[in-house]
């Protein structure tokens, strides 16, 4: 009876195996399965592509009383390459304008690609660089102030990765113009469902902040009231962060604001879910223009530093809940073999924060030429 009993089971498990085999394959099978009369699959291993970017950030935060304060990058024009095997798909840029200054900004992205399934991880930082577009007061102060002060003394970062699923994968493919993998032949769209994480670093050194905007609108004035002579050398040496001139400023600013507490090193980390619709319309042959938008409900782990300048600093946590949204479009032209095109990205990202509400929006517009390699068999 026990060997009957354990051939039993010993039979059963292998057919539970065999099953479970068949049926992991039958899914994969149904997952990579596309319709070719709607989209043709890549022929090639690898790509190999040049891209070039314009890329801008900007952010905006709200006081507890209304006002607002703006600040934004210029954009910038950076360039890199960028190559893929199969499913992946992998680049680098670099800012062009400060390619050899401690300030540059910098992008990572790494993208894996199927029919049905989409893995963007991306990395990006912006360490200075910054000009002051409002300064949060009423417009009779603010025009006596200089418009589009730099200001170095604000840092950005952001690091995350977002996962989607294509429900209509089977005639839909957004890698046909967000990754230039396959090639849309027939028009169709389809709702996308997805997760995303994302770590958001900001950080406002009020007091060098401060300092700046002051010393920036006195040395205007001077400028003004010098008769049209130029500063020497040596003025601009005490001018310049760090200078005699601008350390006396900056001593003074402190003692006046000592015991005033402004916010440092605001930390988000951000769990997502993605409700979006994706649609991409075949114009001509070879031809495709396409656009994806997906609203974000996200829930917000914040963290920072509440500084009280001249006396020390304390954490700050909370959580909070709030919509964000990504915005996507490109036309591209693809024969399979050579492809080139433009697309667009734009994130917009809020969070709310010890009585401030903060959005910060950022992405590129990219230009890009590339060839495909290695046939595959």
């Amino acid at each position: 009876m026990k060997r009957k009993l354990l051939t039993v089971i010993l039979l059963s498990a292998c057919a539970l195996t065999c099953f479970a085999q068949e049926y992991r394959k039958s899914l994969l099978e149904s997952l990579l399965h596309t319709d070719t009369t709607y989209i043709e699959p890549q022929h090639y291993n690898w790509t190999v592509m040049g891209q070039g970017s314009y890329v801008y950030d900007r952010v905006s935060i709200k006081f507890e009383d209304g006002e607002k304060m703006v600040l934004s990058s210029d954009p910038a024009f950076k360039l890199g390459p960028f190559a893929g095997y199969k499913f992946l798909f992998l680049g680098y840029t670099v800012d062009l304008k400060n390619f050899f200054k401690s300030n540059d900004r910098t992008d990572f992205i790494l993208g894996v690609y199927s029919n049905a399934f989409g893995l963007d991880l991306f990395y990006r930082k912006v360490d200075g660089d910054f000009k002051i577009r409002r300064l949060g007061m009423d417009k009779e102060t603010e025009a006596q102030f200089p418009k589009n002060m730099d200001c170095n003394a604000f840092f950005t970062k952001y690091m995350g990765l977002d996962l989607y699923y294509v429900l209509n994968h089977k005639h839909y493919s957004m890698p046909a113009v967000f990754a230039q993998s396959t090639v849309q032949r027939k028009s169709a769209g389809s709702p996308t469902l997805g997760l995303g994480y994302m770590k958001t670093v900001l950080d406002l050194n009020f007091l060098d902040f401060f300092t700046d905007v002051i010393f920036q609108t006195t040395i205007n004035e001077a400028r003004k009231q010098s008769d049209g002579e130029e500063f020497t050398e040596e003025d601009w040496e005490t001018m310049k962060p760090g200078g005699e001139l601008y350390q006396f400023y900056h001593s003074l600013f402190e003692e006046a604001l000592s015991g005033a507490e402004v916010l440092r090193n605001a930390n988000y980390k951000s769990l997502t879910a993605q409700l979006g619709y994706g649609y991409n319309w075949v114009f001509a042959r070879n031809w495709t223009l396409g656009a994806h938008v997906a609203l974000n409900p996200a829930v917000k782990f914040n963290k920072a530093t509440i500084e009280t300048i001249g006396s020390g600093t304390h954490e700050y946590k909370d959580t909070s809940f709030n919509l964000d949204f990504t915005a996507r479009a490109g036309i591209v032209y693809n024969n399979t073999r050579w492809y080139a095109g433009a697309n667009a990205i734009y994130y917009s990202n809020s969070f709310d924060m010890d009585n401030l509400k903060v959005r910060n929006n950022f992405g590129s517009i990219n230009l890009y030429v590339g060839i495909n390699l290695g046939n595959r068999h």
